[in-house]
C-alpha cells in the first residue's frame, strides 16, 4: 500500500479552533495537525498498550483510500490491521447528526435540515468525496451545538475501539484460516465486544482512546447506520443481525443502564430510511 493519508486542510483546523473557542478550550494548531494525521494509529497504540500481549505480533496502518475497508491480514511474521480513514469521517458526521435529532428539538424547517444533513451523511459511504461538502453545512451546527460534537467523537472512539477489537479478535480465533462468513463475523463481534468492555475500565487512564462504559452502544449505532447506507438487501440484513446480537451482549453486561439510555436515546432520533 502506498501512503496516502488525510491532511487536515486550513479550513478544517479553522473550524477546530472557533470549536475549541465555543467549548472554552485552547487549541494549539500544530498539535491538532499532527494528532489528526495519525489519529487512527494513536487509537491502536492505546489499544496496544491495555493488551500488549494479544498485539505482539500486529500491525496497524491507516490510509485515505476513500473506501470503507478494515480489516486484517497475514503478514511475513505478523498481522496488519488497516483501517481506512474515510470511516472516522463518515462515524463522525453520522454521530453528529443523530446528537442534534436525539438530544433537540428544532422547528419544522431546522427538523428537516438536521434529517436531511443525516441522510446525508449516510451518502457518504457510496459518495466518498460528499464528506468534503457535508462538513461546510455542519460548521453552523458544529459551532452553535459544540457540546454535541464533543458527544459525537466519544461515540466514534467507541466504534473504532470496536473496530479494532473485532479485528484482533479475528487474529486471536484463527480466523485467516478459514473461509470468511458471517459466522465468524459473529464470533469476532462476541470476543471484541468482550475485549471493548475491558477497555472501558481504563477510559480515564487512555491518553487518547477514553471510551467510558456508558458510550458501549455506539458499535450497534454505527452498524445501524450502515445498514441504512447499503443497498444490497442482504448485506443489510447481516449488519442489523449483527447489531442484534451486540444488543444482547450488552443486556447481558451488568450496570449497563447508562448505555441502553444514551443508545435508546439515539436510536430513537433515526430518521426512517428515506
Amino acid at each position: 500500500m502506498s501512503f496516502n493519508k488525510f491532511i487536515p486542510t486550513p479550513e478544517a483546523l479553522a473550524v477546530a479552533r472557533e470549536m475549541a473557542s465555543a467549548l472554552g478550550d485552547t487549541f494549539d494548531e500544530a498539535t491538532t495537525s499532527q494528532t489528526a494525521f495519525n489519529l487512527l494509529e494513536i487509537y491502536f497504540n492505546d489499544v496496544a498498550s491495555i493488551f500488549p500481549a494479544e498485539t505482539a505480533s500486529i500491525h496497524f496502518e491507516h490510509l485515505a483510500s476513500r473506501d470503507f475497508a478494515a480489516f486484517i491480514t497475514p503478514r511475513a511474521g505478523h498481522s496488519l490491521i488497516f483501517i481506512d480513514q474515510q470511516l472516522d469521517c463518515f462515524l463522525f458526521s453520522a454521530f453528529f447528526s443523530n446528537s442534534l435529532l436525539s438530544c433537540h428539538v428544532f422547528e419544522a424547517n431546522d427538523q428537516q435540515r438536521v434529517v436531511s444533513l443525516f441522510q446525508r451523511s449516510l451518502m457518504t459511504y457510496s459518495n466518498p468525496y460528499h464528506h468534503e461538502v457535508l462538513r461546510g453545512e455542519q460548521k453552523p451546527y458544529f459551532l452553535e451545538y459544540p457540546k454535541d460534537a464533543v458527544l459525537a467523537n466519544s461515540l466514534v472512539l467507541a466504534t473504532v475501539g470496536f473496530v479494532l477489537c473485532h479485528e484482533i479478535a479475528h487474529h486471536h480465533l484463527g480466523h485467516f484460516e478459514r473461509e470468511q462468513t458471517p459466522a465468524l463475523e459473529h464470533e469476532a463481534d462476541a470476543l471484541g465486544f468482550y475485549l471493548l468492555s475491558l477497555l472501558t475500565r481504563h477510559h480515564e487512564h487512555l491518553p487518547h482512546l477514553r471510551i467510558a462504559p456508558n458510550k458501549l452502544g455506539a458499535p450497534i449505532l454505527a452498524l445501524t447506520y450502515l445498514a441504512q447506507a447499503v443497498s444490497h438487501a442482504e448485506q443489510k440484513a447481516e449488519l442489523l443481525s449483527r447489531a442484534e446480537r451486540l444488543r444482547r451482549l450488552l443486556e447481558a453486561q451488568s450496570g449497563s443502564e447508562d448505555a441502553f439510555y444514551l443508545l435508546d436515546g439515539f436510536m430513537a432520533g433515526i430518521p426512517d430510511p428515506a
